[in-house]
């Protein structure tokens, strides 16, 4: 397998100079300082390159050989082994899109064997504070003053539930993983800056369980763990983020496991601008038990509480699940909203989902024999026609049972795939269809059957919008909501992709677009595909691309509208000139993809794109030709929505 080598932008030359433009180059550089930490197949040395006589400092992260109990660990539960390196790589591309500021990527290279990572690295440099927060916090009062040192332990706070509020689970919060510095003029009143090292071990993962509420609650150094019951499970009411990150950050203050003597009442400042005293009965609960009992900072908690839950809360269907356990059938889950219906429609089990046959099939070519589609009208006692779609799932071949397990997903069967997939679009703030009800039978790791009932999406599909556009049925769209809906599916995309999520069916057709009063919402259907790959991704991301800029088609798709997408999915100006736009271009990560025009290739002389991001375009454009010549073989029209 290709080795993968990554080098962002901004860093392309100073790296070259350097000798460092390979795999080999970077795996084989002698370190400027003695080894930071090391270990039998792995260390972190610093690196100091010159840059027009300006020295910068870099770390180097080399895995020399993967560890052969992580590969065999990640192989039985049915997941792809990654090692360290781009794990690390990753997720500070998540945390960066959550607002989360880390040590900053330079490059990233992976030697795979036989499918599995044998060797990597990863290149940071060096973040610009000199201080870490366990530093700070052993400061004397002549050097940090009180108010500061409160005002750190409120923004730290911020910090927590920002990690939080992003799904993230850091597994190494330690105070010395945590720089700080004060920060600049005029940045919204913020006095702090944090910077985050040592991201390798960071799971992607629900943080609303009060599971994490034991942790605040047990003494720091125990070795007891929380209940599992049901109680545990049960997400926190009231749409508040989960408390993972803010119980391990609150670790931090504790005078017991740490040296720097932090105080109950600093403990206190910081859950104020978490915001978890009064964000539900669980959460209070456990605040106030590691905090002190003073009316009148209580008081003061509840009014900055109050004062911040616009800016801070959830949405909490990012967070919540739709469902909620039937008592009709143990295999099923059922939406409480339409209980009533399938009980009416006897439709409460599993079984009675699977062997329903009223309504309408939406079978189409190559779908196939064991999957089906139908759209299907319950009546409530009122007489109102409720529309949902059922999706079932019944004796997978072994072919697609092998390729469900290698893709990570032997727990779950085709229906816990797509529904996996909508829970983890919504948490992330991306409209799905809604789950009505879910169910599946699984013998071990192997499907028997399945069913999935969604709520019909609100709106209608861009195919459909786009045909009729293109037969002149209808007044056009006025030109502010052509360009509203462009800009908010270029910004769905962008977010998806900075999520590591693809959806690797996403045409026209699976793009749903609702005008409400507030403005056009876009949302995604058809998710049963959805992957997450958190490297080697440059492929699916030209997939998704690829599949919009096939199914676009040009006679009303105009290349302005295309360009404006692009410039939208890469967060630049809508009206810049060329100079801007290569400006720019350092600001954008290598990862951040190219759109190209119908029948012309954007280059660097007519967009002011940088070079580096050519391949892209031509990327794009390969897959849109190879797209067409498979439909044309097989003699049909695929999802090109004709002029």
């Amino acid at each position: 397998m290709p080795d993968t080598f990554i080098i962002l932008p901004p860093y392309v030359d100073l790296l070259r100079r350097h000798g460092l433009s390979d795999f080999d180059a970077v795996m084989r550089r002698k370190a400027d300082a003695p080894p930071a930490s090391a270990h039998w197949n792995r260390e972190t040395v610093e690196l100091r390159l010159d840059d027009g006589g300006r020295g910068r400092r870099f770390f180097l992260k080399r895995l020399f050989r993967a560890q052969p109990e992580h590969v065999v660990a990640a192989l039985v539960r049915g997941r792809r082994p990654v090692p360290q390196p781009p794990a690390e790589w990753h997720n500070i591309e998540r945390l960066e899109a959550a607002g989360v500021r880390c040590a900053a990527r330079v490059a990233l290279g992976v030697r795979s064997r036989m499918g599995l990572p044998s060797a990597a690295f990863v290149l940071l440099e060096a973040v610009p504070a000199q201080r870490t927060l366990d530093e700070w916090l052993n400061c004397g009062s002549d050097e940090l003053p009180p108010w500061m040192r409160r005002r750190l332990l409120i923004e730290l706070g911020r910090l927590a539930r920002r990690i939080d509020a992003a799904g993230l689970r850091w597994l190494d919060p330690l105070a010395k993983h945590v720089f700080a510095a004060p920060a600049a003029e005029g940045r919204r009143g913020a006095r702090w800056e944090f910077r985050l090292i040592d991201v390798e071990r960071m799971a992607a993962g629900d943080t609303c369980g009060t599971a994490a509420l034991g942790r605040a609650r047990r003494p720091t150094g125990s070795t007891a763990q929380p209940s599992l019951g049901d109680a545990d499970r049960e997400p926190i009411p009231g749409g508040m983020p989960g408390l993972w990150n803010a119980a391990a950050f609150a670790d931090m203050l504790d005078p017991s496991a740490t040296d720097n003597g932090v105080r109950r009442p600093g403990r206190f400042d910081f859950w104020i601008y978490h915001g978890a005293i009064f964000g539900s009965d669980a959460a209070g609960r456990a605040a106030r038990a590691a905090l002190p009992k003073e009316r009148r900072c209580l008081l003061r908690a509840a009014a900055a509480a109050r004062d911040d839950s616009a800016a801070c809360q959830v949405n909490p269907s990012e967070c919540r699940s739709s469902e909620a356990p039937s008592t009709v059938d143990r295999e099923l889950l059922i939406d409480d909203n339409v209980l009533p219906l399938l009980e009416h429609a006897g439709l409460a089990t599993l079984d009675a989902l699977l062997a329903h046959r009223a309504g309408d099939s939406l079978t189409k070519p190559g779908l196939a024999t064991w999957r089906s589609r139908d759209r299907i009208a319950l009546s409530d006692d009122g007489g109102n026609s409720h529309v949902f779609y059922l999706k079932r799932y019944r004796h997978p071949p072994w072919s697609a049972q092998l390729s469900r397990i290698l893709a990570g997903h032997a727990r779950r069967g085709s229906a816990g795939i797509e529904r996996w997939a909508i829970r983890r679009l919504r948490r992330i703030g991306i409209e799905a269809p809604r789950i009505a009800a879910f169910g599946e039978r699984l013998r071990g790791d192997f499907e028997q059957c399945g069913a999935l009932l969604l709520y019909e999406a609100p709106g209608a599909s861009l195919e459909r919008l786009v045909a009729e556009a293109a037969r002149g049925a209808g007044p056009p769209l006025p030109s502010r909501v052509r360009h509203e809906v462009i800009r908010r599916l270029a910004r769905l995309v962008r977010r998806m992709h900075a999520h590591g999520l693809f959806h690797r069916d996403l045409y026209l057709s699976h793009v749903f677009v609702d005008f409400t009063p507030a403005g056009p919402r876009c949302s995604l259907i058809d998710l049963a595909r959805l992957r997450r790959a958190r490297r080697r991704d440059f492929r699916w991301r030209i997939k998704d691309l690829a599949a919009l800029e096939y199914s676009s088609p040009p006679g009303v798709v105009h290349r302005a509208d295309r360009l404006r997408f692009l410039r939208e999915y890469l967060g630049m100006p809508s009206r810049a000139r060329r100079r801007g736009l290569d400006a720019n271009v350092e600001h954008v990560p290598l990862s951040a993809p190219l759109r190209s025009c119908t029948g012309r290739r954007m280059t660097r002389l007519s967009c002011g794109f940088d070079a580096a991001y050519e391949r892209w375009i031509a990327a794009v454009e390969r897959r849109v030709a190879r797209m067409a010549r498979h439909d044309a073989k097989h003699g049909r029209r695929g999802h090109r929505v004709e002029p």
